[in-house]
């Protein structure tokens, strides 16, 4: 698996991407199990982990240490010091004795995570995180506990035995990166089993897991993946109806925080403002906006953009240009404009621009500058072409 072809396909291959939603997705556990081990060769590997730890000048956040303590105690974990993140002795050391090696926030220093994240973000649609995980021999880095994320283990060099049970109850209304499960809460694993280099688990939010190495290190990336949620929704639409309802901006009455006063009255006010609301006709907009929401969150990835930028004086008709990696984007209309939002920038234009923005937001492969479509004329093409190398949607092939 090279940097070419980390999607989200060949991150479940031979698990069909359309099964693993329609059986998996949120739902239950599933392991893909390859026998082969170079099957996430690029992605982060012993030699990485010597070379971030040398050269990378990691902040606080992004190193620590970690070991399970005892059953009575939750994970001892700790961030390494901002002066010792260049102490690899120490550091080292620490694995030595039995520590695991933590990085976070894999994908802003580690070009092969971000790229991994920002096609998972392209498939699902949501927030992607990744973490490395370097265990020592006969060690376990945290107790059973369970995320508020989705989670794809993979697992890139030696192997590492993990414990799945049930979907904690509290899972529901837990916020908190990860939530530890005292031992006499656990009951029986559902599953049991090795993972080798070159294997997946999928672990849903809220089940409790917990892993440990035996007679071989390990190293996992975890990816982790934060869906919205209704309320993420609702919020929206919140948003949208309040820009154009002036009834939800009615102030309220004195004293309407006392808790004894203007019940009914305030109750009565809500239900009328909150039941008018057409959640039919909100719902495209209040989408819009959370997919607006993450695409100002990604970042573009790393191409050949500096060298599309010194050829762009060559661009011609049948000139073959590509959308650069991780462009999720979304197409709007308003006020007489038209205008394309993707990862660090936006392209807009009048209204007539539309269906070329569309055609660019829709595009999978490399198109010649001919293939825009013939609302514009051919001198047009050439125009926003050239902008949109020049902001960063595009790049030469």
């Amino acid at each position: 698996m090279n940097q070419r072809s980390f999607d989200f396909k060949e991150l479940l291959s031979p698990l069909e991407p359309a099964l693993f939603l329609r059986e998996y997705w949120q739902r239950s556990p599933v392991v893909v199990a390859r026998q082969s081990p170079d099957h996430y060769a690029g992605l982060f590997s012993v030699a990485d982990v010597e070379r971030v730890v040398g050269y990378g000048q990691l902040k606080y956040s992004q190193l620590k240490v970690a070991r399970a303590g005892s059953d009575a105690q939750a994970s001892q974990a700790y961030h390494v010091e901002s002066a010792r993140t260049s102490d690899t002795n120490g550091l080292f050391h620490s694995y030595a004795e039995g520590e695991s090696i933590v990085f976070n926030f894999l994908p802003s220093y580690w070009e092969p995570a971000a790229r991994l994240c920002a096609a998972v973000e392209q498939w699902l649609q949501f927030p992607a995180g990744a973490n490395a995980y370097v265990t020592p021999r006969n060690a376990c880095g945290f107790p059973p506990h369970f995320d508020a994320h989705e989670a794809f283990i993979l697992q890139t060099h030696g192997s590492k035995h993990w414990r799945i049970y049930r979907r904690s109850p509290r899972a529901a209304n837990e916020t908190a990166e990860e939530q530890i499960v005292p031992r006499e809460e656990l009951g029986e694993p559902i599953r049991e089993l090795d993972l080798h280099a070159g294997d997946l688990l999928y672990i849903p939010r809220g089940y409790v897991h917990e892993a440990s190495t035996l007679d071989s290190s390990s190293i996992h990336v975890t990816l982790g993946v934060r869906t919205y949620t209704l309320l993420d929704l609702l919020n929206e639409v919140l948003a949208v109806e309040g820009a154009q309802n002036p009834d939800l901006r009615t102030p309220l009455a004195a004293a309407a925080l006392e808790a004894s006063l203007g019940v009914d009255e305030t109750v009565e006010q809500l239900e009328r403002v909150v039941n008018a609301i057409e959640l039919r006709s909100r719902l495209a907009e209040a989408r819009a906006r959370l997919k607006l929401r993450l695409i100002e969150r990604l970042r573009p990835l790393p191409t050949s953009h500096l060298q599309s930028l010194d050829r762009l004086d060559r661009v011609g008709l049948d000139t073959r240009v590509a959308k650069r990696a991780g462009m999720l984007c979304h197409v709007a209309r308003k006020a007489g404009r038209a205008e394309l939002a993707f990862p660090g920038n936006r392209l807009g234009g009048a209204a007539n621009l539309e269906p070329a923005l569309r055609f660019l937001a829709d595009v999978r492969e490399p198109f010649t500058v001919r293939a825009l479509p013939d609302t514009l004329s051919d001198e047009s093409k050439l125009v926003l072409v050239k902008r949109a190398i020049r902001e960063g949607l595009l790049e030469l092939t």
